[in-house]
């Protein structure tokens, strides 16, 4: 299989959002997969405008009444890749090692899924080992949790007086 070409076509509709985001999250810069689908996902072209603005190129490359392939290239980084560039400094001490843990905090409450997930992702992406992200997300992040299992990633989740979730996550 093409690592370049990403067939979601086939695909249930519930893991499609997510493969095409984890796809999205390994590009580097300049970097680029097709797409094929068997329609055009107007609304992902949609939340990738809105989550990655400036960051991506969308070029269609087949609009056919069965199949779809679109190329989408990161062109550069996303507001909220450059707003995760390194953690905060605030810091704690880890039970288990005597080295202070610094803590890069992110605030994901009032997005719709999928971009509470896929913004703790590549917040993961450029974590420091040295360091904890504080994810704080509206309700308990299932589908995250499973995905941070498949990465083999630590995580915690508490759920807080208002409701919320704080999600403690390490690699």
């Amino acid at each position: 299989m093409n690592p370049n070409r990403l067939d979601v076509s086939k695909l249930p509709c519930e893991s499609k959002l997510s493969t095409i985001f984890q796809q999205w999250s390994e590009l580097k810069k300049g970097e680029s997969f097709v797409l094929v689908n068997g329609f055009d996902p107007a609304p992902l072209r949609m939340q990738f405008e809105r989550l990655y603005p400036g960051a991506h190129k969308w070029e269609y490359l087949k609009e056919g009444p069965d199949n779809v392939e679109i190329r989408i290239t990161k062109t550069g980084n996303s507001s909220s890749e450059v707003a995760f560039s390194c953690c905060s400094g605030d810091e704690s001490v880890d039970d288990n090692d005597d080295q202070p843990k610094q803590i890069r905090e992110l605030d994901v409450r009032g997005h719709e899924p999928p971009v509470p997930m896929m913004r703790i992702i590549e917040a993961l992406e450029t974590l420091h080992p040295d360091c904890e992200l504080h994810a704080t997300t509206d309700r308990r992040p299932m589908h995250l949790q499973n995905e941070l299992l498949a990465r083999g990633v630590s995580f915690e989740s508490f759920e807080q007086h208002d409701g919320s979730w704080l999600n403690i996550i390490s690699k």
